[in-house]
């Protein structure tokens, strides 16, 4: 009997009905259940009254069981914004409201949070993670996960190492397993043992060789006998490559019910043929059952209930503000030129400029888009504050163009409409339903038997549809994996030589060859026709084809005349102006799934429109970055304050506004480093020399166990080298980190504010010694107070360096870290709160050996550095424990308590 049966059948509840129903079902039932029966519901069964799980794209709202998505749905700040925020009773609630939102329209399954790691700033996906740092990320991912499944379950994603868009359907991750258990799976196992989430969904990727839909050490090792996790895995949507090794690996359903699959009636095939054993069969039902019965428990309104009452609209309201103003984070504020102060009732002529201040993103780009109400842009929040402002004028020019994502591929611009919204996440009036019903008839036909064995490898074959064999999709993936880099610029002569093949030699001299056949047999009409069809391919291809790159350099040339057009406009306008607020971004044209970023710089012209603006400007220029993550910022000297809003969900804009002047006190913090240059970031050197980059002294190769080391020689397409080991993100500027000598822009955990605050009374509480059960632990403590003019919170963060004395074990402990953090309350002038901090073994110098495959407890002769402070470089206070035999002093002032005789302070 395996684990997970036995746990069940010890202490759930639900354990007697699984066995029940198992017992009755038969065995197509049972691979019925393992499999999507359409885009978005997996397979139920009616017979025995067993719901199928509706599942919907979250993770910042419900779209609904469409692609294009309900009007109306609720819309949250994006994950880094709710990151930034550090304030886990917030980002609780707002689950809690996107979950309560779900359950109202007839969801059972939210796929969401994500919480892959923020590895490169070019990850496209980047808004839609939570942090760099896999402590803030897991704490994040647990409120996020016990505030929806309030309701319904959550699907923590992409397990794991899915941190970049470039290739990530045939990626290999090769990650150290060291790095791997302390940073990657870090937050997945937070959000399972922690939060208790209830299903998870793989990566597309591989992980160190092996598809994560196939990995069992990942999958049964990791997931299941470690962390007993008793939830379903299912796969992302058409991620499964393999029938019996995803079977054997532990997946539980393949999403979705539409080909190419390789459960269905594969597996089928597979059980009939003897290769898979009955057992194996009801042990990954098993986790099916028990979350349809789990979701059919908590109770769901027959028929979806789409309008919201009133009072949940301002309840709606409200709480997305709160979030949006907590999530601002304030980068620059020179001379205290914020809050803007329009009180006095001078005139004021404030000029908001910026091709986002009437285009503002809301949301990023890809699945995790919703079609939510029509919302203020900045610019709309700005003149409606200044029709209740006596005195206060709003004026009004773009200065530049957004600029055009050249770079995407096809994938990032056929997934950018999900949602039904334009560029910036605003409702669209597209109406994309034909696709939905196109897709519902796709699925009952790939559910027909008759078509996977007959009418799919026609399809196939014929027309080009995706493979739905197995062993030919894998003959296929093997033959990508060992295909060589295509160079760009050979790539587009390949395309124009073959343009040429189909519209003059195939369309033109074959429809002329048809034509001559046609007269000669009499048929006169059908003659003409073929010759007219001959002069439109080659008039397509000699004058539209071969004419693009010149009519593309006109459409430039005009663009940018436009553009010269527009900068002397709002140069004229900023010169009349008391004050400019410029308001510069990106948006889903830019950062969403299905690619990555091309670099870090904003798009188009709105780097030369900010110098423009700021030299042009006779008042303070602050400029507000709408966007998903970090940007190179040449201007930002030239500029009085920077105000970084995200993609700040609904109430962005207000919040925005209610800043700017004052209403709201910034009290955001980054959840990600932002490196002066693209090219000082730790993953980007690593990608661009991966086998020498920060190399490591032990090397291994992939073995049984899953378990990995770098390989001695140069990536292969395909491959990612996570060669940065456990210097990620911030830890790469610590002490001893590569980029040490290298200060970033803004720092991991920076934010300023319009007040101050002093820390004072630090203290540390020593409350259990190395060899007490759950080993050593202790509280930290410590007092803010708001020594300002104005009332604010304050993020207290706190930072661990474990150092042994032993230089052979030394190399072995891992860079300075976070392992805590605190948002007061808003703290009136004058106010204090005493905050505390919890730390276990983890955090006070444990570290996960390989050679062992265990995690090594902090041992004696190890000093544990221990920092509270306003962000990772701003330390406040700071005390060194020394695990040592001999008695702690009483004397010491920031001792509080002498229960642990194990430890030393100094």
């Amino acid at each position: 009997m395996s684990d997970l049966r036995q746990s069940l059948l010890a202490g759930d509840e639900l354990a007697p009905e699984v066995e029940r129903i198992l017992k009755q079902l038969t065995v197509e039932e049972k691979v019925q259940l393992l499999s999507g029966i359409n885009m978005w519901y997996s397979s139920g069964v009616k017979r025995l009254d067993i719901p199928p799980l509706a599942m919907s794209d979250g993770p910042f709202g419900m779209r609904g069981f469409v692609g294009n998505g309900d009007y109306g749905s609720i819309l949250i700040p994006c994950g880094v914004a709710l990151a930034a925020t550090f304030d886990e009773s917030l980002i609780g609630d707002c689950a809690d409201l996107i979950g309560k939102d779900a359950k109202r329209r007839g969801c059972s399954v939210l796929l969401g949070p994500c919480i892959n790691m923020q590895r490169s700033p070019l990850f496209g996906r980047h808004f839609e993670c939570f942090s760099e740092d896999p402590y803030l990320t897991g704490r994040v991912a647990v409120a996020y996960v016990k505030g929806v499944q309030k309701h319904v379950a959550a699907c923590a994603k992409h397990f794991v190492c899915n941190d970049q868009e470039k290739d990530r359907h045939t990626m290999s991750s090769f990650v150290d397993e060291r790095t791997l258990r302390e940073v990657y799976l870090a937050p997945f196992e937070a959000a399972v043992v922690e939060g208790g989430v209830e299903t998870i969904m793989c990566g597309y990727n591989r992980l160190n060789g092996a598809y994560c839909c196939s990995n069992k050490w990942l999958l049964q090792t990791v997931l299941r006998d470690e962390w007993k996790f008793q939830g379903l895995l299912m796969s992302d949507w058409w991620g499964n490559q393999a029938t019996l090794p995803a079977l054997e690996a532990g997946l539980n359903i393949e999403m979705p019910g539409i080909e190419p699959r390789f459960f269905g009636g594969y597996l089928l095939d597979a059980y009939r043929q003897g290769n898979v054993p009955d057992e194996l069969l009801d042990e990954r039902c098993r986790p099916v059952l028990r979350t349809s019965l789990q979701r059919r428990a908590k109770g769901y309104p027959e028929r979806a209930q789409q309008d919201e009452s009133k009072p949940m609209f301002q309840e709606r309201r409200q709480l997305l503000l709160r979030a949006a103003r907590s999530s601002m984070v304030l980068l620059r504020n020179e001379a205290g030129t914020l809050p803007f102060n329009f009180d006095s009732g001078a005139p004021h002529k404030l000029a908001v400029v910026g091709p986002m201040a009437d285009a503002t993103c809301i949301q990023g780009g890809g699945s995790a888009r919703v079609r939510t109400r029509k919302c203020a842009t900045i610019l709309k929040a700005f003149q409606d504050t200044a029709s209740s402002t006596p005195g206060m004028t709003v004026v009004h020019e773009p200065g530049c163009f957004k600029g055009l994502n050249l770079f995407a591929n096809a994938e990032f611009h056929m997934i950018k409409g999900c949602g039904g919204s334009d560029s910036a996440g605003q409702p669209s009036d597209v109406d994309n339903s034909w696709i939905d019903k196109g897709m519902e008839n796709i699925a009952k036909f790939c559910n027909n038997e008759y078509a996977r064995r007959f009418a799919m490898p026609c399809l196939r074959r014929c027309c080009g549809w995706r493979h739905t064999d197995p062993a030919e999709k894998a003959e296929q993936l093997a033959k990508e994996l060992e295909a060589a880099p295509v160079d760009p610029e050979e790539k587009e002569r390949a395309e124009i030589r073959w343009k040429f093949f189909c519209n003059v030699v195939i369309g033109g001299i074959g429809s002329c060859l048809l034509a001559y056949l046609a007269f000669a047999h009499g048929w006169y009409v059908c003659g003409v026709l073929l010759v007219l069809l001959a002069m439109r391919r080659c008039w397509v291809q000699f004058f539209v084809i071969a004419r693009a790159p010149a009519q593309r350099n006109a459409w430039v040339a005009r663009m940018r005349s436009l553009e010269e057009e527009m900068f002397a406009k709002a140069e004229s306008l900023v010169k009349e102006a008391d004050a400019c607020i410029l308001v510069l971004g990106t948006d889903g044209d830019f950062e969403g799934e299905g690619d990555d970023q091309e670099n870090m710089k904003l798009p188009g012209r709105q780097n030369e429109l900010a110098e423009r603006m700021a030299a042009a400007s006779k008042g303070p220029v602050v400029v507000v970055l709408n966007v998903g993550g970090p940007k190179e910022l040449p201007w930002i000297s030239s500029t009085s304050g920077v105000l970084l809003a995200h993609f700040g969900g609904e109430e962005m804009s207000q919040a925005v506004v209610d800043t700017l002047v004052g209403k709201n006190c910034p009290a955001g913090r980054l959840p990600n480093t932002w490196p002066v240059r693209l090219e000082e970031a730790l993953s980007i050197v690593t990608l661009k020399n991966q086998a020498t980059a920060f190399s490591r002294d032990e090397i291994m190769k992939v073995n049984s166990a899953g378990t990995v080391t770098l390989p001695a020689r140069k990536a292969l397409p395909g491959e990612v080298w996570y060669t940065e080991g456990l210097y990620v993100g911030y830890r790469s500027y610590e002490a001893g980190g590569p980029c040490e000598s290298t200060p970033p822009l803004f720092p991991f955990g920076y934010g300023l504010s319009y007040t101050s605050f002093a820390y004072k009374s630090f203290a540390v509480d020593l409350v259990a010694k190395c060899s007490c059960v759950g080993g050593v632990q202790a509280t930290v403590t410590v007092t803010i107070q708001n020594t300002g003019e104005r009332a604010g919170s304050e993020v207290a963060q706190l930072y661990t360096h474990a150092a042994q004395s032993n230089s052979k074990e030394a190399a072995k402990i891992g860079p300075r870290a976070l392992h805590g953090f605190v948002r007061t309350k808003e703290l009136s002038p004058g106010e204090q709160q005493t905050v505390s901090f919890k730390l276990g073994p983890r955090a006070l110098g444990s570290w996960y050996s390989t050679e062992k495959g265990s995690w090594i407890a902090p041992q004696l002769g190890m000093s544990v550095r221990i920092e509270v402070g306003s962000s990772s470089v701003n330390v406040r206070e700071a005390a060194t424990l020394v695990l040592s035999c001999r008695l702690l002093h009483a004397s010491m002032p920031c001792i509080r308590s002498l229960r642990c005789k194990a430890f030393a302070i100094t």
